[in-house]
């Protein structure tokens, strides 16, 4: 068919059958990967919380894909002994987060209006029960409140 292809002599019936197998080929490739993850799952609930060879393999494995065998500088220099690499990254974000030139800020000329008693003591004074309430029912209840990513249904 790809040869077919290449040479533009694909009739619309062969386009149709492409078409077809493809989608069966797409259809099989992700009922594989669902095979595997739930072979993977499997394996880890009979396996992966024992001290066993499953689970060193899967811990050794994650350590070598998390690890950092070499690292390229600014200079464009290759680091690969573990500390050359951990002076690269401290060299890299010394560089971000340090500030050549200080800044300042003077606050002698500016105007200040302070709030008045009343605002001062509506800002320190304790939360009302109905507040609380008010705002608590003002969230929508599918909705995450915060990045944890519970929602009031959950509570």
């Amino acid at each position: 068919m790809d040869s077919l292809e290449s040479q533009n002599s694909l009739t619309m019936v062969d386009i149709d059958i492409r078409k077809a197998l493809k989608l069966d080929l797409f259809n099989a490739t992700i009922k594989e990967a669902q095979y595997w993850v739930q072979r993977a799952k499997r394996l880890w609930i009979n396996e992966g919380d024992e001290n066993t060879n499953f689970f060193h393999k899967v811990c050794s494995a994650r350590r070598r894909r998390n690890q950092i065998s070499s690292i390229y500088d600014k200079d464009d220099i290759n680091h690969i002994s573990n500390e050359d690499i951990q002076k690269a990254f401290v060299a890299h974000f010394n560089n971000i987060y340090s500030s050549k030139n200080k800044i300042s800020c003077l606050i002698d000329n500016l105007e200040w209006n302070p709030i008045d008693n009343i605002s001062s003591d509506s800002l320190i004074s304790p939360f009302a029960e109905e507040e609380i309430q008010n705002s608590i029912f003002s969230f929508e209840d599918n909705k995450a409140l915060g990045p944890e990513g519970f929602t009031l249904d959950f509570f």
